[in-house]
C-alpha cells in the first residue's frame, strides 16, 4: 500500500507525458508553414528587424520634413512681412539655402522674382522665375502663374519672342485667358503687327475693359487711314 496522499506508482508509470507545443502550434499554423519557419528563423529575424527600422526610419523622416516645413514657413512669413528692401530679398536667400527642399523655398524663389521685376531687373528676375519652373512639375497648379511672371519680364527686358511664348502657354488656363491675349495684343502693337495686335484684342472683345474696345477701334481707325488714298 503507497503512503497517504500518493499515487499508485503503476498509475505513475501508466500517464504518458504530455507532448510539448510550441507556440506555432498553439496558434494552430499549417505543418509546412511552422517547419518552413524554423527552419528559416534567423533570416525571418532578421528581416523583421530590418522592417522594423524602415517603420522606424519613415516616421523618423516624416516628423523631420514636418519640422523643416513649419520652420520654413515661419521664415518665409517673417520674409513677407519685412519693409525693408534690403534685409528681405536676404531673408529670402537666407530661406532657399537653410531649407531648399521645402514649400516655402519655392514660394521665396518667386518673391525674389517679383522683387526682382519690381526693381526693373528683369534678367534677375527671369533667372528666378526658369529656377522656379525646373522644381515644378508639370501639373502644378503654380505654373501658370510663373509662366505669366516670365511673360512679364521678357517683355518688360524687350524680348517679346520669349514673353509671346510665355503667354502663349496660359492662354488655355482659366484666369489666365483674358491676361495672356491682352499681353500678346500689346506686344504685337510693340512689333508694329496691327493686325496680330487686333486679332488678339478681338478675342477678348466685349468681355473686357472698355479701353480693349476703343483699342479695336483706334486700330480698325489706323488701318482704314492707312488704305485711304
Amino acid at each position: 500500500m503507497n503512503p497517504p496522499g500518493t499515487l499508485p506508482n503503476n498509475n505513475i508509470d501508466q500517464q504518458a507525458p504530455v507532448p510539448h507545443r510550441s507556440l506555432l502550434e498553439e496558434m494552430n499554423l499549417p505543418p509546412k508553414l511552422i517547419a518552413f519557419i524554423r527552419e528559416n528563423s534567423k533570416r525571418l529575424q532578421i528581416g523583421s528587424i530590418a522592417f522594423i527600422v524602415i517603420i522606424f526610419s519613415f516616421i523618423f523622416y516624416k516628423n523631420y520634413t514636418e519640422k523643416q516645413e513649419d520652420q520654413a514657413a515661419t521664415m518665409l512669413a517673417s520674409a513677407l512681412t519685412e519693409e525693408n528692401a534690403t534685409i528681405k530679398p536676404e531673408m529670402l536667400v537666407n530661406l532657399i539655402k537653410e531649407y531648399p527642399r521645402t514649400g516655402a523655398a519655392v514660394w521665396s524663389q518667386v518673391e525674389l522674382g517679383h522683387v526682382a521685376y519690381e526693381a526693373k531687373n528683369y534678367a534677375e528676375a527671369i533667372n528666378n522665375y526658369l529656377t522656379v519652373i525646373g522644381k515644378l512639375k508639370s501639373q502644378s497648379p503654380l505654373l501658370p502663374l510663373i509662366n505669366f511672371s516670365l511673360g512679364q519680364s521678357y517683355e518688360g527686358d524687350g524680348k517679346y519672342d520669349q514673353a509671346l511664348t510665355h503667354y502663349g502657354k496660359i492662354i488655355s488656363v482659366p484666369g489666365f485667358t483674358d491676361q495672356a491675349y491682352l499681353a500678346m495684343g500689346r506686344i504685337y502693337e510693340q512689333k508694329g503687327d496691327t493686325v496680330k495686335a487686333r486679332e488678339m484684342y478681338q478675342k477678348v472683345g466685349e468681355t473686357g475693359p472698355n479701353w480693349v474696345v476703343d483699342k479695336i477701334r483706334k486700330l480698325d481707325a489706323g488701318k482704314s487711314a492707312s488704305n485711304t488714298p
